[in-house]
């Protein structure tokens, strides 16, 4: 839902008929109504905007991680998508949108959530952790 940068590679991976797996699909917490962990490395600017999709799920009643995953598959490319559950609640979530989709709530919810993200100007945050460590290193 964030970080939609692994559409520009798919179809160079699959010329070289590479396996695609989509992982990290809740973000580590960000896209779930629970929230991230204090630990969650992403830049202000996408935390934020999860902050925004996650209360405007919470008015409306729907889980976040559902719509999150939802998304993912419905990406034309990857073979599998991997997520992490830490219990029965969640699986219920994930059993019930792999099987039965989104109810029209939740697909309301899901294309307003889409307009915040689609306005992020940062997309991913994969080297503010290796930035972090050297400033700290370098300090």
């Amino acid at each position: 839902m964030i970080d939609d940068t692994l559409k520009e590679f798919i179809p160079k991976f699959q010329m070289k008929n590479v396996g695609i797996l989509n992982a990290a699909v809740h973000a580590q917490g960000l896209l779930t109504n629970a929230g991230p962990s204090d630990w969650q490395a992403a830049c202000k600017e996408i935390k934020d905007a999860c902050t925004q999709a996650r209360q405007h799920c919470i008015e409306k009643g729907v889980e976040l991680g559902k719509l999150a995953l939802y998304h993912s598959l419905q990406q034309q490319g990857p073979a599998s998508v991997l997520v992490g559950m830490k219990d029965r609640q969640i699986l219920d979530y994930n059993l019930k949108v792999v099987h039965d989709g989104l109810t029209s709530d939740e697909q309301a919810a899901y294309n307003h959530v889409m307009k915040i993200f689609d306005k992020l100007t940062v997309k991913h945050w994969g080297t503010t952790e290796i930035e972090n460590y050297w400033k700290a290193v370098s300090a």
